[in-house]
């Protein structure tokens, strides 16, 4: 897929089949915003100012400073980007938040520039073998310890990252697709722990999304 989308763009989006996009997402002021500035590792559709709880913690979470207007390089600056691009995403230092808020590698609904995903795949392929690969869990486990240990170079030069304005998109994690790791799912007990309830099958959650 990586090579495919070199042929076609320098980006790539990240996202899983239970991120639920309820309302428009423009992805070319993303785009703009990358290619504008370096000091901008990913956009995360799926953060905007009011997410607090981090489900998978089971805690409320820091957000910090987000803006439209960010301490950049002369050189670049938002005012020369689209004036849609400005309004649609605020730009903040991710080692100010926590938890989802400094979560700079991940695959439910973020935007990436392709060369910077190259690097990250090269890394955990020689960190840790190609079944690093291989499973998105493992997948975005690894490019997270790699980048808390400083090991990419593109994320060690890029220090902000970008969120949508407004709430797109929200990761609804009614199951478990997958057997290597216990992950937290709605309407299991606290921190994920006890089985799943009645209230969180796909039966359940359409009838909710229906209401």
């Amino acid at each position: 897929a990586v090579e495919r989308a070199g042929t076609r763009s320098g980006h790539l989006l990240f996202t899983v089949d239970d991120a639920l996009w309820f309302d428009d997402f423009d992805a070319s002021a993303s785009l703009a915003l990358l290619r504008s500035n370096l000091r901008v590792y990913a956009v995360h559709a799926k953060l905007s100012p009011r997410c607090e709880y981090a489900h998978p913690n089971n805690k409320f979470m820091r957000v910090p400073a987000l803006s439209s207007q960010p301490g950049l390089d002369e050189a670049v600056h938002l005012s020369a980007l689209p004036a849609k691009s400005a309004a649609q995403l605020l730009v903040y230092d991710r080692e100010k938040g926590e938890y989802d808020w400094n979560y700079p590698w991940e695959l439910s609904a973020s935007i990436y520039r392709l060369a910077d995903v190259r690097e990250a795949l090269d890394a955990i392929r020689k960190n840790f073998g190609q079944e690093g690969v291989n499973h998105p869990n493992r997948l975005e486990g690894y490019g997270v310890r790699l980048l808390k240990q400083k090991k990419l170079a593109s994320a060690n030069q890029a220090g902000l990252c970008a969120c949508s304005a407004r709430p797109v998109v929200a990761v609804v994690t009614i199951n478990r697709v997958q057997a290597l790791f216990d992950n937290p799912v709605y309407g299991a007990g606290p921190g994920g722990q006890g089985p799943s309830s009645p209230e969180a099958s796909p039966e359940a959650l359409d009838s909710l999304l229906r209401a």
